[in-house]
């Protein structure tokens, strides 16, 4: 069986990382050095590996989306949405009333054809 280690290098640079160029960099750093043997499978490995590799896991993502949140807050001034709202344009506005006007005459034909009931709401 080959040899069999784990060696991780100081995790720091990433969680100072302020821009995602800086996160690229400090994670291409990161070195993570499993020799093993194909015959020990990947669960081996996974159990082996699982608090280190999922420590250095989490605290990329974590530094991702805190680095997505501040690029979709700034442009916005604090909007979540990714995209600008537009004003309606007069033909959008005919068009919205034009469905409604047709919602209600069908509510009153539906009504019209069933006599035992007042109600149309």
């Amino acid at each position: 069986m080959k040899n069999q280690g784990l060696f991780l290098m100081d995790l720091s640079p990433i969680r100072r990382a302020t821009s995602s160029e800086e996160l690229g960099l400090a994670a291409e750093r990161v070195f993570v050095s499993i020799n093993l043997d194909r015959s020990i499978g990947r669960r081996a490995v996974r159990e082996m590996a699982n608090p280190a590799i999922e420590s250095l896991v989490e605290s990329i993502k974590s530094k991702v989306r805190a680095l997505k949140k501040k690029t979709k807050g700034g442009a916005g001034a604090g909007t979540s949405k990714p995209y600008m709202k537009m004003a309606k344009s007069s033909s959008v506005k005919v068009e919205i009333r034009r469905r409604k006007a047709r919602k209600l005459i069908d509510k009153t034909l539906k009504a019209a054809d069933n006599p035992g009931k007042r109600s149309i709401s």
